[in-house]
């Protein structure tokens, strides 16, 4: 096989070095030119268009290999658990997904408020279809998306005037605003006096365990 390989690439890199110097030397092209791009040519085309080939194929083995690899930007799906209040898990075709909240970081578990974000978000979504909008992956993974119940609300938008989440950098004034209301109506976690941030609570809990 590699016999008539180098014989194909042979003879078709003397048709094109004839061609080439046809006009200038009307003679066959060297056996030296023939040797140095007939051999770069034979061997350097087919390794590229066999790496292209793998990319392609190495993608689409992870589209149906790996669950929720690919979605689409909105899509519907039914929730089944609540973890925390910013983070869910859903059902969509059959398959399993985190979903991360986008622009929300509510209390942990373990802090004031915690419990209170969760079960306000299992009594608004627990065992209902939602519509998910992507924003891609967090670095654990997830799926970081808004999250929009039957009435047309974002979960977001929801904790954030309940005063069950604080808000994080966004485009989205209508989360700003939404904020600062609860904090001056001293809603939920506002009541305090002085709230930690929870990611001032889990990069404390960090040090705790160094």
């Amino acid at each position: 096989m590699i016999g008539m390989q180098e014989k194909f690439c042979h003879r078709f890199w003397i048709g094109i070095g004839a061609k080439r110097h046809h006009r200038s030397l009307h003679s066959r092209p060297t056996a030296k030119w023939v040797q140095e791009v007939g051999a770069t040519a034979c061997y350097t085309w087919p390794m590229r268009i066999s790496e292209t080939l793998s990319k392609r194929v190495a993608l689409w083995l992870l589209a149906i290999m790996v669950p929720g690899a690919v979605y689409a930007a909105e899509f519907r799906a039914d929730v089944f658990r609540v973890i925390d209040g910013d983070t869910l898990e859903i059902r969509h075709h059959g398959r399993s997904e985190r979903v991360r909240i986008e622009g929300i970081d509510c209390p942990e578990l373990t802090q004031p408020y915690g419990k209170q974000a969760k079960r306000a978000v299992m009594a608004l979504v627990i065992g209902s279809s939602v519509t998910i909008k992507t924003h891609g992956r967090g670095r654990d993974g997830s799926l970081r998306a808004d999250v929009i119940i039957a009435n047309g609300r974002q979960l977001s938008q929801i904790l954030l005037e309940e005063g069950l989440a604080w808000r994080v950098a966004t485009v989205d004034s209508s989360g700003r605003d939404l904020e600062e209301g609860a904090r001056y109506a001293k809603r939920g976690l506002w009541a305090d006096a002085n709230p930690t941030p929870p990611w001032k609570f889990r990069a404390a809990q960090v040090r705790k365990r160094r």
